[in-house]
């Protein structure tokens, strides 16, 4: 499947979650944080937005050495706008995260063309600040193996 497939199907995956906002196949950065933060704003106005990176890829010889296991682990960066008379976190927390991952689990594979997809695993939770702006921010991994002819 190859790690372009991967991210574009985890994409559409988190795509598919309700009032997700926008969602980037790879880490956004600007020396600006207007400009950064910009990336993330939705129709609305509000930051609210992911990012999908590869952390990390392990890699085995299977099947008599004729092909690799290649475990791929994705994280999910999610980065929603702090309000706290709105109480946002509940939402944050509540709708966005476990959304999410409920999307993700949803899945054993993607598209049937991965070996496997294994369930999410929420890493960090915590506010952040983004320049002047207080912002929600995740971390989610998920696992995904792919078998790859060597």
């Amino acid at each position: 499947m190859g790690l372009t497939a991967i991210r574009a199907e985890i994409k559409t995956i988190i795509e598919s979650v309700s009032g997700i906002g926008i969602v980037h196949e790879y880490l956004r950065w600007s020396a600006k944080y207007d400009t950064f933060l910009n990336l993330f704003k939705d129709d609305s106005d509000k930051i609210n937005g992911c990012m999908i990176t590869r952390h990390k890829t392990e890699e085995d010889a299977v099947s008599g050495g004729r092909q690799s296991e290649r475990n791929h682990n994705i994280k999910i960066i999610c980065i929603y706008g702090l309000k706290d008379g709105d109480a946002s976190e509940l939402y944050f927390q509540d709708t966005i995260i476990e959304e999410i991952c409920a999307a993700l689990r949803a899945q054993k594979t993607l598209n049937n063309r991965t070996a496997a997809l294994g369930v999410p695993q929420v890493d960090i939770v915590e506010p952040r600040k983004f320049g002047s702006v207080l912002c929600h921010y995740a971390e989610i991994t998920v696992s995904v193996v792919e078998m790859v002819n060597r």
